[in-house]
């Protein structure tokens, strides 16, 4: 979902697809400083970013805030609020019906990690 050129100048590294996780497949990379950033497609939410929002007002988040993602809606968002210690959840809405999660863990500003991925994915997407 990010090209080669994309991950490395993101600081990644070291491909790890996972073409059978439980929600999607995906794909996760790593560097040398022990970081990572990892993409999924979410085969299990049919109602798009709507359905992240749903989630919302069922109180099944520890944090939420919405954010524009390169021109789609997403939202920082997770069970566990884990910023503080390097780890952020952003879930891209790219159609009505479907959606990308970057969940990053890193040394510093996970949430901005998590969107310039999601910028590159996007970018990635959008050339074909």
């Amino acid at each position: 979902m990010i090209s080669d050129d994309r991950v490395k100048s993101l600081g990644f590294t070291n491909e790890i697809p996972k073409p059978d996780a439980p929600n999607g497949p995906g794909c996760m990379w790593k560097n040398d400083d022990f970081e990572n950033v990892g993409i999924g497609l979410l085969n299990n939410q049919p109602l798009g970013i709507a359905g992240i929002y749903r989630n919302q007002e069922q109180g099944l988040y520890g944090y939420f805030e919405p954010v524009d993602v390169a021109g789609y809606p997403g939202v920082y968002s997770d069970a566990y609020d884990g910023r503080p210690s390097g780890a952020c959840t952003l879930s891209v809405g790219v159609t009505d019906t479907q959606v990308f999660t970057v969940t990053t863990q890193v040394k510093s500003d996970p949430c901005e990690r998590a969107k310039q991925a999601a910028e590159a994915a996007l970018q990635t997407m959008s050339e074909g």
